[in-house]
């Protein structure tokens, strides 16, 4: 049985169905953002703290807590994706940024004394290319613009003092990830709120 060929306007049309279907099912995700955006603000806002009072062996530790936000996002999405069956897209989206959060994982803890004071904008840089990639996928333009400010923090982070790169880092992540994501989360919640009827005395 040979399956039925869709013309090229039908298949534009199921492009951009996909793609609708991946951006509603981003907007309820909006929340990760808020999470990561305020948890990697935090910790590296820790890693700042820790720095000034010159606690330099220490410094690190914060970010012993990134596995257990990875295991809370895990779980997250798991309770997610029983809900709402996933597109290719949302698969994409996931995809990237599992490697992107592995790598910085492997960087941070693995390769954290041969990066020395360039950590920080590699993880900025890494961080960018996440934000490119969904932005571009769900055609969010504060997603895009997010990720262009997060590259240019990275791009200037290579200048700043060590000391305060994390103070960059945590900058960054706040306004643009948590920031965008409180956006993304707000509009979800008014298409998701019922209009409401006047119906004439």
């Amino acid at each position: 049985m040979e399956s039925e060929k869709l013309s090229p306007q039908e298949s534009i049309q199921l492009i951009g169905q996909v793609i609708e279907e991946a951006k509603t099912r981003f907007r309820e995700n909006g929340f990760i953002y808020v999470f990561w955006g305020l948890f990697i603000s935090l910790i590296a806002l820790a890693q700042f703290i820790l720095l000034y009072n010159e606690l330099y062996a220490i410094n690190w530790y914060p970010y012993l807590a990134v596995p257990f936000g990875m295991v809370f996002t895990m779980f997250y999405y798991r309770k997610k994706t029983k809900k709402r069956t996933t597109n290719q897209i949302s698969n994409i989206i996931a995809s990237a940024w599992i490697v992107l959060a592995i790598n910085k994982m492997i960087l941070g803890f693995f390769f954290a004394p041969i990066l020395g004071e360039n950590l920080s904008p590699v993880i900025l840089i890494l961080l960018a290319i996440g934000i490119l990639v969904s932005g571009i996928a769900l055609k969010s333009n504060i997603l895009i613009l997010s990720s262009f400010l997060i590259n240019i923090a990275g791009i200037l982070c290579f200048n700043v003092d060590w000391l305060y790169q994390p103070l960059v880092l945590s900058a960054a992540s706040f306004v643009a990830v948590m920031l965008p994501g409180v956006y993304l989360y707000i509009q979800s919640k008014n298409r998701n709120r019922p209009t409401r009827t006047i119906r004439n005395a």
